[in-house]
């Protein structure tokens, strides 16, 4: 029996003796090296946002600077599209501007809606533009479906849905949903 208890103890010092070999030179390390990795992403993260936002700041001041400025605003309201345009190079995004009350029945696109997005996609499918954003204010009762919904429709039609963003925005007003197109 003395035998046996040794051997039990001999195997408890072996497991206490491995489990702190683990944790010192194994799990310590890896912690150490986790923290580093984070701390690096987090830097990385900081600094790749910044450089975009330099980037894109020094990308607007040359496109200000070297190119003729347009301003081109289409407001779609419920009897008909305005146009106001200042020349035929398009570089400024384009606003379309609706009515929640009118795209919306609750959450989902009304049958006037649909007309609406059918008229603005037959607008713009044959442009060359970089993104779509549609933006409503996240005050509207579930504006992120409402949104979220639009951009379906319009994937639906056609469009690449890696260039159409569906957005929510504090500063809009209420009943109101804007179609931004991006140059």
């Amino acid at each position: 029996m003395k035998a046996f208890t040794w051997f039990l103890l001999f195997l408890l010092a072996l497991f206490l003796a491995a489990g702190y070999y683990l944790y010192e030179y194994v799990y310590i390390p890896q912690k150490i090296l986790i923290s580093r990795l984070e701390e690096e992403n987090l830097k990385l993260k900081y600094e790749i946002r910044d450089e975009m936002d330099r980037l894109y700041r020094e990308c607007s001041s040359k496109k200000s600077k070297n190119r003729e400025k347009t301003f081109v605003e289409e407001t779609v309201s419920n009897d008909s599209v305005k146009k106001d345009t200042v020349s035929n190079v398009l570089l400024e995004p384009i606003s379309f501007a609706f009515s929640a009350r009118d795209l919306f029945k609750g959450s989902r696109l009304s049958t006037k809606g649909r007309a609406l997005v059918n008229e603005f996609y037959n607008q713009i499918k044959e442009k060359q533009f970089d993104s779509i954003r549609i933006l409503i204010n996240r005050k509207n009762p579930s504006a992120a479906r409402k949104v979220l919904n639009i951009k379906k429709y319009l994937v639906k039609l056609g469009l690449d849905k890696n260039r159409v963003w569906a957005r929510l925005d504090k500063n809009l007003p209420k009943d109101s949903v804007y179609i931004k197109i991006l140059w």
